[in-house]
């Protein structure tokens, strides 16, 4: 089943878009605004009350529960990059004192000590997003005994190019079926292939996403007022670009 992420901030500030929800209870309120567009997950980076990205455990629990109580039943993944704690012990204890856990995390293959990071979440029961930028990610992520264990694989080409994204992405492809991975995937893309790239995603039978993190126009390049007209146009695309059977 294809699944239409909403990704509402990522590491964005409000210097990029004026509406960017960075407190708790902008980013429940935004997830609230998403899901009635027709996302059907929500993915998120905690902020501090004063905006500032955090993987501190009272942080999680209070987006987590703000979240919830706005989004029941929907389920909710964070981010766990090193950006936002690179110390990556500090990074790790953190994680292992959360008390709230979200449903999913996702981790950035590439990063050091993601291997490890994706043991300790799975002994916390909580489902992985396994991020692979590029090829080389992908192979560290299928020689590990992990990558059947992933809740779904993203492939998300960091290129700036659609041509260098969709062979990114190709590359990516190669090696996991050689491998025979059949984990379900979600590809997108960043700004200036991120329209295309959901195209891609439904030629493709892939999940995908959308929000203020990965976009800040719509498809015809005019700038977005908020998540929810980007999910709304993200459905409109999607219905056009759907194989007709």
């Amino acid at each position: 089943m294809m699944i239409l992420q909403a990704a509402i901030n990522g590491s964005r500030n409000l210097s990029e878009h004026p509406v960017l929800p960075v407190t708790p209870q902008q980013i429940a309120d935004d997830a609230r605004q998403a899901i009635d567009a027709g996302a059907m997950e929500i993915h998120l980076h905690v902020r501090r009350s004063d905006g500032t990205e955090s993987l501190a455990p009272e942080d999680v629990a209070q987006t987590l529960t703000l979240v919830r109580t706005a989004c029941p039943a929907i389920p909710i993944g964070i981010s766990t990059s090193a950006a936002i704690v690179p110390d990556t012990t500090k990074r790790y204890q953190l994680i292992s004192q959360w008390s709230i856990i979200p449903d999913y995390v996702s981790v950035n293959i590439h990063e050091e000590g993601a291997l490890d990071l994706i043991k300790l979440l799975l002994q916390h029961g909580i489902g992985i997003e396994a991020g692979l930028w590029h090829a080389e990610a992908a192979e560290k992520l299928v020689n590990s005994h992990f990558a059947d264990d992933c809740l779904r694989l993203l492939i998300e080409p960091q290129d700036a190019t659609l041509e260098a994204a969709l062979a990114n992405t190709q590359s990516i492809e190669a090696l996991l079926n050689r491998v025979k991975n059949h984990r379900p995937r979600l590809l997108h893309g960043l700004d200036t292939t991120a329209w295309d790239l959901v195209r891609e995603a439904v030629d493709r039978g892939y999940s995908t996403r959308v929000g203020l993190e990965d976009m800040l126009v719509l498809p015809d390049g005019t700038p977005t007022n908020n998540n929810g007209a980007l999910i709304t146009a993200a459905h409109q695309l999607i219905v056009l670009t759907r194989p007709k059977l």
